[in-house]
């Protein structure tokens, strides 16, 4: 019952002992076709490096909206410790703009279990019915919708429900994101290009984000495996880190446009304005 673009004051707290937080603020969503910026970060692994880049984006870009992290949030996701660091490093944005998760293998410590990041956040339930709650889910932000996929889960299950939510949007752009990279320098993922790349071909996805292999990495527009001359006709696939640790030179496949092991820590900021998107 929120309006849209309307800033909000709020507090926390509960009855028992009527203690509660100092107030903060935030700002709804705009209406459909309005401008906004978002930031994205990946592997941030509770390094006081994330808390650092938000820092730096909102002072360059005040306006951002939300961030997303595709993935490893913290270094072993059972671990409440590292989950407490990674949120005393995110408080100061994330009193005033959502972080947006896709979880990844460190945040399930590799199939162990995802119970923490269940229970700290809170997430959109309507995602793929065969995998547990939270772990997928989708939303529409102005007109873009984004898709957080599982990647750590079974890639058929998740199809299906891709496929639903692009072929029922109506969004001028669309973004997916999940940690691990089908496309890059020295990866190999089959399962995630046949289930879905394959929607993301047939829908046009514009930008899947992912981590894990802590590099940067952009490719040219890609559709059915093979580079395309226009973004319009295939999608952009990237990759990127917060906490740098690799060194040396990269191989570049043929659809690669950019890859190299950053020696800095990396965030990416996207601009959406009605039909132009500008990345930095």
């Amino acid at each position: 019952g929120l309006k849209p673009a309307t800033t909000y004051v709020y507090s926390v707290g509960g009855s028992a002992d009527n203690t509660r937080s100092e107030p903060s603020e935030f700002t709804t969503a705009p209406r459909k076709e309005g401008p906004f910026t978002f930031v994205w970060l990946s592997d941030t692994h509770n390094n006081p490096a994330c808390g650092q880049l938000l820092a730096h984006a909102l002072e360059r870009y005040p306006k951002t909206a939300f961030c997303t992290i595709s993935g490893d949030l913290v270094g072993t996701g059972q671990y409440r410790d590292d989950w407490d660091q990674l949120f005393e490093q995110t408080r100061d944005f994330a009193r005033q703009r959502p972080l947006v998760p896709a979880i990844g293998n460190h945040d399930t410590i590799d199939g162990l279990g995802a119970d923490l990041y269940r229970s700290l956040f809170g997430l959109p339930t309507n995602g793929a019915r065969h995998v547990e709650p939270e772990l997928s889910y989708s939303f529409e932000y102005a007109n873009a919708l984004f898709l957080i996929l599982d990647a750590t889960a079974s890639e058929a299950d998740q199809q299906p429900w891709l496929e639903a939510q692009l072929a029922h949007t109506k969004a001028t752009w669309k973004f997916a994101m999940f940690h691990f990279p089908p496309y890059g320098p020295g990866v190999d993922y089959p399962e995630i290009v046949r289930k879905w790349c394959s929607v993301f071909d047939k829908y046009h996805v514009d930008f899947v984000l992912s981590g894990h292999v802590h590099d940067f990495v952009r490719t040219y527009p890609i559709k059915n495996g093979e580079r395309v001359s226009s973004p319009a006709e295939g999608t952009i696939y990237l990759v990127t880190v917060a906490v740098p640790n690799r060194q040396g030179k990269m191989s570049k496949p043929h659809y690669v446009a950019v890859a190299e092991h950053p020696r800095l820590p990396l965030y990416q900021i996207f601009t959406i304005n009605g039909k132009k998107l500008i990345t930095r």
